[in-house]
């Protein structure tokens, strides 16, 4: 790739192109589009500075496509919410998110808390 202009041109055609043909838009699709054998090679170039924003921009174009899939009335969501979780979204979390020891230690105080209002026998 020569040159974030460039990738950025590309990124643009194969939207573009899956627009017209009525396809998804898909990072792996997006990475063969821009040349390389496979995704892992697309996240790398993000590593390099002058690429950085460009590969930002093109995770966030095919992110915003698996987004706006959650929200199509009678559709399967199921795919898009995997595919997002392999861009890193995750689950709200439920409950109790706190570590074993921190659970452990709250179980510690509540019981010294009630240990300090029951009085001492006579």
């Amino acid at each position: 790739m020569p040159d974030p202009e460039t990738f950025d041109r590309l990124v643009d055609e194969y939207v573009a192109k899956c627009d017209e043909n009525d396809e998804p838009v898909t990072f792996t699709g997006m990475a063969l589009a821009l040349g390389f054998v496979e995704r892992k090679s697309l996240y790398r170039y993000g590593d390099r500075p002058e690429f950085g924003p460009s590969v930002k921009r093109a995770r966030m174009i095919v992110e915003s496509r698996y987004e706006k899939h959650l929200f199509v009335k009678g559709g399967q969501v199921a795919g898009a919410i995997f595919a997002l979780k392999n861009h890193g979204w995750r689950d709200k979390p439920e409950g109790d998110t706190r570590s074993a020891d921190e659970k452990a230690q709250a179980v510690r105080d509540a019981l010294a808390a009630m240990q300090a209002t029951v009085p001492d026998a006579p």
